[in-house]
């Protein structure tokens, strides 16, 4: 079975980001659908879902970080009835999580999505997040019915250093059917 995965990096991220470069190495595959602060994100989720149109893969997936996971979640909503899994990496589901809403920058709030409820997905969270209040979702059932599975790192951190921990969940979710 043919595969192929997308990464979409967070605020401040790139295809020379450490996590980017560890999933590379490791998913040869995979592809970065990168942006710009001052792209216009709209476009962007347009051109991304042309690309993943383009693909002739019997599996696809997105791997995102943070503000690219809201992203991730727009452009899945946007493709149907084409279906990709997503693995969201301390996702940013409202912009109300960010414990410094200033980091982020004017420009990008407009195209951020406030993420009430969210199926099948693999999430993983970092208890030690200092970026994204990720708490509530844990608390949230009807968050945590919708067919997600929910892993919290105790040690990691916004950054998640250990993604290479979870490369065998990643490929479980890659390989499942909801």
């Amino acid at each position: 079975m043919e595969r192929k995965l997308y990464y979409i990096h967070g605020l401040h991220g790139s295809n020379q980001s450490k996590k980017y470069l560890e999933l590379k190495e490791y998913y040869p595959e995979i592809e970065c659908l990168s942006w710009e602060v001052t792209d216009d994100i709209n476009l962007k989720l347009q051109d991304w879902k042309q690309i993943i149109n383009e693909n002739s893969a019997d599996v696809d997936c997105i791997i995102a970080s943070s503000t690219g996971a809201n992203f991730a979640y727009q452009l899945r909503k946007i493709c149907k009835p084409n279906y990709f899994h997503l693995v969201l990496i301390n996702p940013l589901f409202d912009f109300d999580d960010k414990f410094d809403s200033s980091t982020m920058p004017e420009q990008l709030k407009k195209y951020l999505v406030k993420i009430e409820k969210h199926s099948e997905s693999l999430i993983l969270l970092s208890k030690n997040d200092t970026v994204i209040n990720n708490q509530k979702y844990l608390l949230n059932d009807s968050f945590i019915k919708n067919h997600n599975h929910i892993v919290i790192d105790d040690n990691a951190t916004h950054r998640f250093e250990n993604i290479k921990n979870y490369f065998k969940l990643i490929d479980d979710t890659i390989h499942s059917i909801y």
